[in-house]
């Protein structure tokens, strides 16, 4: 039979790890709904906004804009990714929601990068063949699959 200060030592321990768990689980899911909703915003695809709408901003201030918008998610989503890093971060972050908080960080900074990216008046490539268009667009299939998939 558990004491009252296990008991109560004992049930702030598995609300804890519930609360982690669940944090985890809101993390992850709504990694799966920005990472679907990047598909989109790449492929032009179902979705309100996507990397071609257009913004009506000038070249300059959107080539400028994007790539602090890119340097903004590539920056922390590469650190935070580091040993030397985790170790200063769990002093901060509990270990067990270490990850979950990365894929939180990097969400809230893909989200910001696709609301406020900027598009190009200008047409990079656009290829017309058939059997090319197919071929692209497979390997685009397949590549967005390969990260929910591994």
């Amino acid at each position: 039979m558990l004491e009252a200060t296990e008991k109560t030592w004992f049930d702030e321990a598995m609300m804890k790890r519930w609360c982690f768990f669940l944090y985890g689980v809101a993390c992850h899911a709504l990694f799966l709904g920005v990472y679907a909703y990047f598909c989109g915003f790449t492929g032009n695809l179902l979705v309100p906004k996507s990397i071609d709408t257009p913004t009506g901003t000038p070249l300059d201030p959107a080539i400028m804009i994007d790539m602090l918008l890119l340097l903004a998610f590539a920056l922390p989503h590469t650190v935070m990714a580091r040993p030397g890093f985790k170790r200063v971060w769990t002093r901060i972050i509990p270990e067990p929601i270490e990850r979950s908080t990365y894929v939180l960080a990097s969400n809230l900074l893909l989200m910001l990068a696709m609301w406020q990216w900027r598009s190009i008046d200008a047409v990079i490539w656009d290829l017309r063949h058939p059997v090319g268009r197919i071929a692209l667009w497979s390997l685009f299939a397949v590549g967005w699959l390969l990260v929910p998939a591994v």
